[in-house]
């Protein structure tokens, strides 16, 4: 069953045009929670069984997750930590999920 929402403006504009705009909720809540910054930043990446620090770019970052570039190869499930300068105490995990050429995504997890 799909739920469907209604905005009151888009309501009252479409009853007073002769249409009604209708959005399904399940898509129309995902585009107003998303939230992602799309900004090229430096971070460093240290695979858990590894001291060294490797730099890559972020592309994009969200909530759950992130888009990378590095000039190192990954494989799907890999685990590192992630921070934002080299050899930082606190480091976020992260599990690569896909990955094409040199960028690959990776969610956050706890």
């Amino acid at each position: 069953m799909v739920k469907i929402a209604l905005t009151l403006g888009s309501c009252f504009d479409g009853f007073m045009r002769g249409r009604l705009h209708i959005y399904q909720a399940d898509a129309y809540y995902k585009a107003k929670t998303r939230t992602s910054k799309s900004a090229q930043h430096t971070a460093w990446l240290t695979f858990d069984d590894d001291f060294v620090s490797h730099e890559c770019q972020v592309l994009d970052v969200s909530l759950n997750g992130a888009k990378l570039v590095a000039e190192i190869s990954v494989e799907i499930g890999n685990r590192f930590r992630l921070s934002t300068v080299p050899h930082a105490l606190v480091r976020q995990r992260c599990e690569v999920v896909w990955c094409r050429g040199k960028m690959f995504g990776v969610k956050f997890i706890s």
